[in-house]
């Protein structure tokens, strides 16, 4: 039965996110993780692989994630084709790992099918397959389903290499994203139902120590990732009271479960409502937790598959529910790739219970009620899908079924701009600040536009109320940069292109610009350091000007740089 349930879980997949492989890249994150890393695009090289272990690009510490990404392309190129193909076969695989643990976990192969098929095909899961940058929710995922069967394979055959097969697959995961932090708690989790060995939990808790100490080290990574570089996540919204992120947190674990059952209205990007939440919502979400927890608590004896689906919903979204606010998003639907496993065991397991109990043909009975529900859900699935076919139809989208949705209108504004639709990408722009007049994104890309069509004072202008809000604004300040030295403010973007180095050392126009201005002022060696940075990170600078430069340096540093060339 193994065999066919694995086909057919592969086959329902599949057909549920066939719009995908039609789909493009997105312009929201893709161009930071892939159509613009010119180190994702060299694939696996010495120097992107020494990259991918040191960067904090993209607010992330995950190497495996940029590794998976540059083999890519080096097999695809920039055809979406291939990313998108990766990211749906690593989703079948999550799928079918889903399915063997838990009938290695339960040997109760009917209720194990379901779950693996609700996770494999609904709706809320279109997010992290159809969105290329959301790799990192497909490959963590599998190497966290591979350390469950790998923890199984301890509990019930003991041995030290099982122990360190958990251990190695257990930071692999979290090298592909730090989502995975609350898995040893999954263990204990895991240790009540189904496997009943809860009975020294001291001891439990302290094999797991060392899998707790992986999950404190990449927490912390993963915070200072976050917390720093040139644009931090965790940074325009952190002011933002406890007492709003509690609320926001506990209608988002009710609204979560809400979206489950009615999968409608599912958009791209839910801005953070900050502090427009009714109480009445609140005190609604906060009474439905209550009563879902005493429910699940009251029958652990008897259900026991209840408490434990429960618990992993709500310890797995504890990493993502916003108590430590990253980003302008209050909740999004990735979010609930691996905690839903939770809430599908509960579903499935009560189910199969009620069936078993009632119906005397309750294999054929929960066959039929299975298979009209997964028919329902691969129909909305390749409805989500086809959303995702370009960043046009993905944003607007998320403007029809979201209010007051200022995220959606930058970026819909920044697809209309690629197409070379001004007046649309200016509209969306707009109303944008209206909703949210001091937030950098927004007005960044309104002042490039601007600046694209001759309105440089306004642009210039911009790009100064950018960087008193974000000093460390890295590109508002070579923009601004750029506009000084038009003109001809020598000094000015001096200063300019020197405080986007500063806030982002790798940027190498900013060097080569700051390298030619510093020429101009006749500061050579200042300029020839720039020179060499640039050089350093890929950057050809104009022959003519490093020839110009170096007729002005001494002998010395003539001859240092002919060795560096």
């Amino acid at each position: 039965m193994k065999y066919a349930v694995v086909i057919l879980l592969a086959a329902i997949t599949v057909i549920a996110y066939l719009p995908v492989l039609d789909a493009g890249f997105v312009g929201y994150d893709d161009d930071y993780y892939v159509t613009k890393n010119l180190y994702v695009q060299a694939g696996p090289t010495g120097r992107s692989l020494a990259w991918a272990f040191t960067t904090f690009a993209a607010g992330n510490w995950h190497p495996l994630t940029w590794i998976s990404h540059m083999l890519d392309c080096a097999l695809y190129g920039l055809d979406p084709f291939g990313h998108h193909l990766t990211n749906l076969l690593l989703h079948v695989a999550n799928a079918v790992l889903l399915f063997l643990l838990l009938a290695t976990l339960t040997n109760a192969p009917y209720p194990s099918a379901f779950v693996a098929a609700l996770f494999a095909i609904h709706p809320l899961h279109v997010e992290s397959v159809a969105w290329v940058s959301e790799r990192k929710d497909v490959l963590s995922t599998l190497f966290g389903m591979l350390t469950l069967l790998a923890y199984v394979r301890y509990v019930r055959q003991g041995g030290a290499w099982a122990y360190l097969l958990t251990t190695a697959l257990f930071a692999l995961g979290l090298l592909a994203k730090p989502m995975l932090v609350s898995l040893p708690v999954v263990l204990m989790i895991l240790d009540h139902w189904p496997l009943r060995r809860l009975q020294r939990v001291g001891f439990r808790l302290l094999e797991k120590v060392p899998l707790f100490v992986l999950s404190a080290a990449s927490g912390v990574v993963t915070y200072l990732a976050q917390k720093g570089g040139p644009e931090p996540e965790i940074s325009r919204l952190g002011h933002v009271p406890l007492s709003v992120r509690l609320d926001n947190a506990i209608v988002s674990y009710i609204g979560y479960l809400g979206k489950t059952l009615w999968p409608a209205n599912l958009a791209v990007i839910y801005p953070h409502p900050l502090r427009s939440i009714p109480i009445w919502q609140v005190m609604g979400s906060a009474l439905a937790f209550a009563l879902i927890t005493v429910l699940a608590v009251r029958v652990r004896k008897t259900r026991p598959y209840v408490l434990a689906g429960w618990l992993w919903y709500v310890v797995t979204l504890v990493p993502v529910i916003g108590l430590v606010q990253v980003g302008e998003q209050g909740m999004a639907d990735r979010y609930t790739y691996i905690p839903l496993i939770g809430v599908f065991v509960m579903i499935a397991w009560t189910a199969w219970d009620i069936v078993r109990l009632r119906f005397a043909s309750r294999r054929v009975v929960a066959g039929a009620a299975a298979a009209v529900l997964i028919g329902v859900l691969i129909g909305y699935t390749q409805v989500q899908a086809r959303y995702w076919q370009d960043s046009i139809s993905l944003f607007t989208h998320a403007l029809e079924v979201t209010r007051n949705n200022y995220v959606a209108h930058v970026n819909l504004g920044a697809a209309f701009e690629e197409v070379g639709d001004v007046d649309a990408a200016r509209r969306h722009y707009e109303a944008a600040l209206l909703l949210q007049p001091n937030w950098p994104e927004a007005l960044y890309n309104y002042a490039v536009l601007l600046g694209r069509i001759g309105e440089t004072e306004r642009a210039a202008a911009l790009y100064r109320r950018i960087v008193r809000l974000r000093p460390n604004h890295a590109l508002a300040h070579y923009n601004l940069g750029l506009i000084y030295d038009e003109q001809k403010n020598t000094a000015a973007a001096v200063r300019e292109y020197q405080a986007a180095v500063r806030s982002s050392p790798d940027y190498a126009p900013a060097h080569n610009n700051l390298a030619v201005d510093l020429y101009t002022l006749g500061r050579y060696r200042e300029a020839w350091r720039h020179v060499h940075a640039a050089r350093r990170l890929g950057f050809t600078p104009n022959e003519g000007f490093i020839e110009a430069l170096s007729s002005k340096m001494p002998d010395p540093d003539r001859r240092a740089r002919t060795e560096m060339r």
